[in-house]
């Protein structure tokens, strides 16, 4: 029965510390160069892992569409050749 109030309380606690917290976090929408930039930097880092991509270890990426929900840019997809 302790056990169970004094994890109510921490969780609590820890709740309340979060919300006051979560105001003061700020994020801002990546534009479409950060965006290549993290994909180019993906392909880099899988070409150095695996030594290659699908084979080649020079891929590229052949192309970028954007993905809209409700009008709002969400993301960008990337097609990556070979």
């Amino acid at each position: 029965m302790r056990y169970t109030m004094l994890l109510t309380r921490i969780l609590t606690v820890l709740l309340v510390a979060f919300v006051m917290i979560t105001p003061a976090i700020n994020a801002e929408r990546a534009v479409r160069a950060e965006a290549d930039l993290v994909c180019e930097n993906w392909i880099s880092n899988i070409v150095y892992q695996k030594g290659s991509w699908s084979g080649d270890s020079s891929p590229y990426v052949a192309g970028a569409q954007e993905i809209i929900t409700h009008d709002t840019l969400v993301g960008w997809f990337y097609s990556v050749e070979p």
